[in-house]
């Protein structure tokens, strides 16, 4: 892996991740080789995949900051969302479609394990809807006017810009969350 790929990832991995960046090595220590397999994980591990200078784009980070609320909001940790079902309704847009790629950074949840899904809509029907059925809570995530019109069109050489201006932006101005209880699923005695 190259150094500037290894520098791509970190700068990826803390976006999404909310890691740091790895250290790059010191000028006397050789590169690591990394097998093709560990390489294939890397990529498999950084979802998204991004622009060369590294940081995704602001709708792929607004989904991983639903993906870290709803986790929160479920008292639950990444990759222990069995049970949780996130669905994103959407426009076959990218802007729209990155979000998952957030989502399913932050939670763990994936197309493969089949608690997560993409569904078409319009724009101004778009949404997260993360559904623990165990609980009887749903949550609706929707981007807030503001969000959508500050980064509705973001070059990707201005997406390092982008991800500093959300970071600084308050989870309320980034989404508006709706929670609803419905009755819990559990089994009856006989």
């Amino acid at each position: 892996m190259s150094r500037v790929t290894r520098v791509a990832a970190g700068l990826l991995c803390a976006a999404l991740l909310g890691c740091s960046a790895p250290a790059e090595p010191a000028a006397k220590t050789a590169p690591r080789e990394e097998s093709p397999s560990q390489e294939r994980q890397a990529q498999v591990r950084f979802v998204h995949g991004s622009p060369g200078h590294g940081v995704p784009g602001p709708w792929a980070l607004a989904g991983h900051r639903i993906g870290l609320h709803a986790l929160e909001k479920l008292e639950r940790k990444r990759g222990q969302v069995w049970g949780v079902r996130f669905v994103h309704r959407c426009p076959q847009e990218v802007r729209y479609t990155c979000m998952v790629d957030g989502l399913q950074a932050a939670t763990g949840a994936s197309l493969g394990k089949l608690n997560l899904s993409l569904e078409a809509a319009s724009a101004e029907e778009l949404e997260t809807v993360v559904v623990d059925a165990e609980r009887g809570l749903t949550l609706r995530y929707r981007l807030t006017p503001s969000f959508r019109e500050r980064f509705y069109e973001v070059d990707y050489a201005d997406f390092p810009q982008a991800a500093r201006q959300l970071d600084a932006l308050p989870d309320e101005e980034v989404f508006e969350v709706r929670e609803e209880q419905a009755p819990t699923s559990r089994p009856t005695a006989r």
